[in-house]
């Protein structure tokens, strides 16, 4: 029982980092990670086809998949520091993850087809897939709302989902 706790604990902290990131960094014009920042509002511009498709806005390379891995397990090691230390390797393997299904998710929303092998990429079944390209779809349609992109549900908590 105690594990279905931390697991709930754990994506809800994820879903609140992935909601954090998108609006206060990628959405945020006087954040300190400014490449992410360029590169999301890249993509919004490319979106509504201003410019042509630049791509590496797309997805989250290896090199950005570990600064986010690092950024965001500060508070865990913080709070975690003498607990299970398999805890470590699972909080990185759903962080990979996530990113993995964030990549895979937004390729194939916005028909990219990538040779290069710069970044992870994870399918999930089709029902999933279809849920966050509607919640992706949405925060196109009003980039101040649906923040969450892998981990949804902090913008249902916050009240910045749009129905």
């Amino acid at each position: 029982m105690k594990n279905i706790y931390i697991f709930i604990l754990l994506y809800i902290y994820l879903s609140f980092c992935d909601w954090y990131i998108h609006k206060y960094i990628m959405h945020n014009d006087n954040t300190i990670l400014k490449i992410l920042r360029v590169k999301h509002k890249i993509h919004h511009i490319e979106e509504l086809g201003i410019i042509n498709n630049n791509h590496t806005a797309l997805i989250f390379t290896y090199f950005e998949t570990l600064c986010v891995s690092i950024i965001t397990f500060i508070p865990v090691f913080i709070f975690c520091y003498n607990k299970n230390k398999f805890f470590f390797i699972f909080y990185f393997l759903l962080i990979f993850t996530g990113i993995g299904i964030h990549n895979y998710c937004h390729t194939k929303f916005h028909k990219y087809n990538n040779k290069n092998n710069n970044y992870i990429k994870i399918s999930v079944p089709n029902f999933l897939y279809k849920i966050i390209k509607n919640h992706h779809k949405k925060h196109h349609i009003n980039p101040k709302s649906n923040f969450c992109v892998v981990f949804l549900g902090f913008d249902n908590i916050i009240g910045t989902n749009m129905r």
